[in-house]
């Protein structure tokens, strides 16, 4: 929404508000029509008949457009036909030009000035112009630095301005006077407008704009004939102006606050005298208070220094109040929750745990007394046994020559000539191997054989029998030496294999026969050190078998482990039961914890609030002994105005209706008759009833 736009309407709703809070509604009607069917609600509540034979009523609004000096430029009247019986035509009287529907697509018919409008149960909404003089208008005047100046000339100017809207009245000349109430609304820019005041208006200010409502009565005063009644026509503001560009303005005119008066109350002189005098002995009572309170804000102005040093104190002390509030309840909070949330669950699982474990100690106890029991005669069972240990290592066996030797010692020269033995046994494999190897190389018989051939077979003729004989012999032979040989050089790769495993079987068992030797000096040192230590054994069981005694004693004993573990249990069980009723009862520690908890959150309120106010005291006793000087100043100020007032109000107001104020009522009288009249400014027709109001738009 542009800016000139938002500036109108927030005037006009300033107005609409300000209007509306003076005025008493009059019923209206709502209606909701649909493609099929029309639904009418009415705020009365009258049956159908009623309504379809009640006359329709005419709201209208009369919209002005006028230039900066209150000139009107033109008019637009707005009319709408409230259809309260929902009939399906409606009667109209209106002299306005251009008429056109504005809300719907109902046709009317004219026979001068008179409209039919083809309602069809619906209401009408109507807009026409007119040239019409109006019967109220504004006149805007403009002052910048105390020279008149026209509003085209004001524009981009800056100094002191001063605004003056004079609203005119103008019945009462060819008719009965209708009196017309006023309202100005303008939102003024801040940047432009400062030290902005008001004259027979208010200025409202949202921190952004500020926004000034005027507002008078024309012609009233004149109308009453009185000038005792201060009645204005006019508002007016000034401002200190920047770059001064013209603010949007609104102007409503309207009748309808006089046709809420009742004029049947008007008329009771007698009382309203009456209440006049009242009046006056209340201002003479005012006058006399005003003078007490003097006094006794003179005497309250003389004690301020005590009372600022008291309240010194006071707020000192108030904040050490706060601060000892506040670690008391930070401190009781936490205890509380830790009480709640571990402390309280710890002592219940160490109840809990201390009434399982007499159970569940129950039968380790029992086996660890017939345990230590059980070690004792174990004991003495491996001190028999230790005892035949040592007896049987030193028995030993008797040699030929009557010689009596360990057991052990026998096994160690029996394994000494086991190492012997296996050395001769290494030194016959070698021979079997080398006779081996021999037989494998043998086989000189053949060739001998075949050379005897060979000088045979030469001396022979090859054509010969013969020749073929020894041909045939030598080849026998020379396969069969083939075959020897083959045979042979066979034996002797398996004999000469034979030989690497017999020669790495000689090796492992020359390591062996190392071995044997060197075990059999261990066994003949072991057999000594198990004689010593079969003696040491049983030297040692003398002590364990005492050791276990003294164990049994220590656990079974009438002053025992399990004496002194199940004494303790039961004492824990009992504490433990103590102690949670102690934490978790009604009367228990989280009980009392919660409720002082409590109690130091109200005080740390309290102390803090205390504080607080006693703080803003503190700090406010200055303004307060200033207050109060400016307050005696004032009630001094006050009494001598309210004698003021006394003299030249209230006694004034006495003396104007002690004379003849009948008849500024009877023109009251009239001039609310006259008002109630007037309806509408663009016509209506006797059976309608309506109302009327005048906007004047500032271009």
């Amino acid at each position: 929404m542009k800016n000139r736009e938002f500036r109108a309407l927030m005037a006009g709703a300033l107005l609409a508000a300000l209007v509306a809070g003076g005025l008493t509604s009059v019923p209206t009607y709502a209606k909701e029509t649909t493609t099929a069917t029309t639904t009418q609600t009415q705020t009365d509540t009258t049956d159908s008949s009623a309504q379809s034979s009640a006359a329709a009523t005419k709201d209208e609004t009369v919209y002005a457009k006028v230039d900066q000096s209150g000139t009107v430029k033109s008019i637009i009247v707005s009319d709408q036909l409230r259809n309260i019986g929902s009939a399906s035509s409606v009667s109209d009287i209106s002299d306005l030009k251009d008429i056109k529907n504005v809300k719907g697509d109902e046709k009317f018919k004219t026979d001068g000035n008179q409209l039919t409008w083809s309602a069809d149960g619906s209401d009408i909404v109507y807009q026409g112009t007119t040239d019409k003089e109006l019967p109220v208008g504004v006149n805007v005047t403009y002052t910048l630095d105390g020279q008149t100046i026209s509003a085209s000339d004001l524009e981009g100017k800056s100094g002191h301005l001063k605004v003056r809207y004079q609203y005119e009245n103008k019945t009462g000349s060819s008719q009965a006077y209708v009196p017309f109430m006023m309202v100005t609304g303008l939102v003024l820019d801040q940047d432009s407008f400062e030290n902005i005041t008001v004259d027979n208006g208010k200025l409202i200010s949202d921190g952004e704009r500020n926004m000034v409502i005027g507002y008078g009565l024309p012609g009233m005063e004149a109308e009453l004939g009185t000038s005792d009644i201060d009645i204005p026509d006019y508002f007016e503001y000034e401002a200190d102006v920047t770059d001064y560009s013209a603010p949007e303005g609104i102007t409503v005119a309207t009748n309808d606050v006089f046709n809420q008066l009742d004029t049947d109350d008007m008329n009771d002189i007698d009382d309203l005298k009456d209440s006049l005098h009242q009046l006056e002995d209340a201002s003479n009572q005012l006058v006399e208070g005003s003078g007490e309170l003097k006094d006794g804000i003179d005497l309250l102005n003389s004690s301020t220094g005590t009372l600022v040093d008291g309240v010194n104190a006071l707020a000192d002390g108030s904040k050490t109040l706060a601060t000892g509030a506040t670690t008391l309840n930070t401190n009781l909070a936490t205890a509380a929750e830790k009480t709640s949330s571990e402390l309280l669950p710890g002592i219940q699982k160490l109840d809990s745990g201390v009434a399982g474990m007499e159970a569940q100690m129950a039968e380790p106890i029992q086996k660890l007394s017939a345990g230590t029991k059980n070690l004792s005669a174990g004991a003495a069972q491996v001190k028999a046994g230790t005892s035949g240990i040592n007896a049987a290592l030193n028995q030993g066996t008797t040699l030929e020559d009557g010689t009596q030797i360990p057991a052990l010692n026998v096994l160690a020269a029996k394994t000494a000539a086991d190492a012997q033995n296996l050395a001769q046994t290494i030194a016959a494999g070698s021979a079997v191997t080398t006779s081996a190897q021999d037989v494998a190389n043998g086989n000189g018989g053949t060739q001998d054989a075949l050379n005897t051939l060979y000088s045979v077979l030469n001396s022979l003729d090859p054509e010969s029998a013969e020749y073929a004989s020894v041909q045939a012999a030598i080849s026998s032979l020379e396969s069969d030496q083939a075959a020897r040989t083959s045979a042979a050089n066979e034996l002797d790769s398996q004999i000469q294999t034979q030989s690497e495993n017999v020669a790495a079987a000689q090796a492992t068992l020359a390591d062996s026969a190392k071995g044997v030797a060197q075990e059999a000096g261990i066994v003949n040192s072991v057999v000594s050190s198990l004689s010593s230590a079969a003696s040491q054994t049983d030297a040692g069981m003398d002590q364990v078998q005492s050791g276990a005694d003294e164990l049994n004693e220590g656990i079974n004993g009438e002053k025992g482990l399990i004496a002194q573990v199940s004494g303790g249990i039961g004492q824990l069980k009992a504490g433990t039961s103590l102690l949670l009723a102690g934490v978790d009862g009604d009367e228990g520690l989280a009980a009392g914890l919660n409720a002082l908890s409590a109690g130091a959150g109200q005080l740390d309120t309290g102390a803090a609030t205390l504080s607080t106010g006693l703080g803003t005291l503190q700090s406010g006793s200055g303004e307060l002994v200033s207050g109060i000087g400016q307050l005696a100043s004032g009630a001094a100020t006050l009494n001598e105005g309210m004698i003021q007032f006394d003299e030249e109000g209230i006694d004034k107001l006495v003396d104007v209706f002690d004379g003849d104020v009948e008849k500024v009522l009877d023109k009251m009288n009239d001039m609310i008759d006259a008002s109630k009249s007037y309806k509408n400014f663009s016509g209506i027709s006797d059976q309608m009833d309506g109302s009327v109001k005048f906007i004047f738009v500032t271009e």
